[in-house]
């Protein structure tokens, strides 16, 4: 008898966890007359920030450099290239915690960073969602405005049963969309975002891109996401993983064409250098190298399968683009969320060998 108190109270415990387990995962979330909205920046003047022949080195190995850019107010700059190559140390640069071995940053004096890194904020998994926005106050600070804690938290899809809901029970997507939203609240009018797309659903995804599209201050932002990149970014630097970086105008793709530009020329020229042997007539020279017959076909194969992801993608982000999702395609939400970054993976793996292969056309 006096066991059965406890028992009980053990079965209502366990029957709680797994009512909050089973709430987490729940269907696709409504797309109503939602917004993402990025605090407004406070005013810029007109400098902003100016790099003058900047070089990083690690271990007696140059990272980048030497490298000159100037940074415009309202830039929306994105940074490419492989793992490795020296992207988030340019941020950390910028941002002035890392110091370059060589050249000089120029940070104007009305410049306020938000820097976004990898490993984001730590969520404390105790914690409400309102709890870990709210920090004890009611109401959040946006330039000379003010916001309640809950109109903030619905602007990134976080309903009144969610509000109040543990973040241990949340799914990635929404503690991805808790993150950014405990980060960007801080303000600032130059973001410095580091892979900000990282497990980010497709609906989140869409309302970032919306947010920062119209957002009115500098962003400088590490991507592998090339259509984030294309509606995003007006400037593209690119890493080559030799030290070198290079800084076109305009979005992802035609960064893309401009280095395969580039790249071509360069290629055809290099000839080969050898030694003749004494007493021996001159070797002939080489010709740069061109295509076998199987890459050639493989290069038409390619330019071939180009435009069918491509369209295969628009097809589907139309589909989630559609007012009536929900309704019509709801069930079939994850696996389409599933093809489309399959479609993604597959276009960049295409892109990455054409570009290899174009290059000796």
């Amino acid at each position: 008898m006096r066991r059965s108190p406890k028992a009980r109270l053990r079965r209502n415990l366990g029957r709680l966890r797994r009512y909050q387990e089973v709430a987490a995962q729940t269907g696709p979330e409504r797309d109503g007359e939602v917004e993402l909205i990025l605090p407004r920046a406070p005013r810029m003047g007109n400098l902003c920030v100016n790099l003058e022949q900047i070089v990083v080195t690690l271990g007696g190995k140059k990272i980048f450099g030497p490298l000159d850019l100037e940074i415009a107010p309202g830039r929306k700059i994105g940074v490419v290239g492989a793992n490795g190559t020296g992207k988030t140390t340019l941020l950390r640069v910028i941002a002035g915690t890392l110091s370059p071995d060589a050249g000089v940053v120029k940070i104007a004096p009305t410049v306020e960073f938000n820097y976004i890194d990898q490993n984001k904020l730590l969520l404390n998994q105790e914690n409400t969602v309102y709890d870990e926005i709210a920090e004890g106050v009611d109401q959040i600070a946006m330039g000379g405005d003010k916001i309640s804690v809950r109109a903030y938290l619905r602007r990134f899809l976080f309903e009144d049963d969610r509000i109040n809901t543990q973040i241990k029970y949340l799914s990635g997507g929404e503690k991805a969309r808790l993150t950014l939203a405990k980060i960007l609240k801080r303000g600032g009018n130059f973001l410095i975002l580091d892979e900000p797309t990282n497990d980010l659903d497709l609906t989140t995804l869409r309302l970032l891109e919306e947010a920062l599209a119209a957002y009115d201050g500098t962003v400088l932002v590490v991507s592998h996401d090339r259509y984030f990149l294309n509606r995003i970014c007006d400037g593209i630097i690119g890493f080559d993983g030799a030290g070198e970086c290079f800084y076109t105008p305009g979005d992802y793709d035609y960064y893309i064409a401009k280095r395969a530009e580039c790249c071509a020329p360069a290629v055809a020229a290099v000839r080969p250098v050898s030694v003749p042997r004494a007493e021996a007539a001159p070797p002939p020279e080489e010709r740069s190298r061109k295509l076998s017959f199987r890459e050639q076909r493989e290069l038409t194969e390619l330019e071939r399968r180009i435009p069918e992801i491509e369209e295969r993608i628009a097809a589907l982000e139309a589909i989630f683009q559609s007012p009536d999702f929900f309704t019509r395609h709801g069930t079939q939400s994850r696996e389409l969320n599933a093809e489309l970054e399959q479609c993604k993976t597959e276009l960049e793996t295409v892109m990455t060998r054409w570009l290899e292969l174009a290059e000796y056309q």
